[in-house]
């Protein structure tokens, strides 16, 4: 088993509460801050989710919301739908 390095990026699975929108789940990919991340993945409509930033600028947390942007360089916007559920992958 190889030993993770400091600089590896960290996954995780992100549910979120059902308010009937258009996804319900995403894969972030954060570097080791928490700081900064990416989705990597989604359960729906992925050609919209998949690539925006997350930049919360600490670590997700349940009942918590995310910061997200098309780039680190882009206005910051809240997803408006609450964290039910954190897995680290």
């Amino acid at each position: 088993m190889s030993k993770k390095k400091k600089s590896d990026k960290i996954k995780v699975k992100i549910e979120f509460e059902d308010d009937g929108q258009d996804t319900l789940e995403w894969i972030i990919e954060y570097y080791p801050d928490w700081i900064i991340g990416e989705v990597i993945e989604a359960d729906m409509q992925s050609s919209i989710w998949v690539g925006m930033w997350v930049l919360n600028g600490k670590k997700p947390a349940i009942d918590g919301y995310l910061m997200i942007s098309k780039s680190p360089a882009d206005p910051v916007m809240k997803f408006n739908h609450k964290i039910k559920s954190i897995e680290i992958i």
